[in-house]
């Protein structure tokens, strides 16, 4: 086996430590973002969460109804890592038994939680989409009786009852 001399080892030594300063950042980088990017998802759902308990404490109303509109304001990207949902106004009809029909548009999350999302083209807005494989299905919407824009789906798909999914739940 061959001697290794001071230089070599000076050299050696040099290069693993210039690997090492220059990868540090990159790693308390990444970690920085991650912290970052965690504390805008919850300071997003605390947001999301006051806004729902103050239609609760309002007197809010939790009626079932059927989607008969859904304008997609917002689609996320398709990228497989993309966790954002879309955004969307909702138009759905209540038929209480006891009152007249009505109807209601509220803005709303949506994650398609795995299944296919048909969009078409709004005739009206061609910039837009309607969300048309929404139109039809049963929801159970919380809304302030005051201010009936103030809603949101509580419980989506009542033929199947899938609670509406939390944002970000990791």
């Amino acid at each position: 086996m061959q001697n290794i001399d001071s230089t070599t080892l000076f050299c050696y030594g040099g290069i693993v430590l210039l690997v090492l300063v220059l990868s540090v950042p990159g790693i308390v980088g990444f970690f920085l973002i991650g912290k970052l990017a965690n504390k805008e998802v919850q300071t997003r759902q605390t947001k999301k969460d006051e806004y729902r308990q103050s239609i609760r404490d309002n007197g809010g109303l939790l009626e079932a109804g059927k989607i008969v509109g859904a304008k997609v304001i917002h689609q996320p990207s398709k990228k497989p890592q993309n966790t954002a949902p879309f955004i969307i106004d909702f138009e759905v009809e209540f038929s209480p038994e006891d009152a007249p029909a009505f109807r209601i548009k509220f803005r709303d999350e949506f994650f398609p939680n795995g299944y296919e999302v048909k969009l078409i083209p709004n005739e009206q807005d061609p910039e837009n989409y309607q969300m048309v494989s929404e139109y039809g299905k049963k929801v159970m919407v919380m809304y302030d009786p005051n201010k009936t824009s103030r809603a949101y789906i509580d419980t989506y798909d009542l033929d199947n009852y899938r609670p509406a999914r939390t944002i970000w739940k990791f």
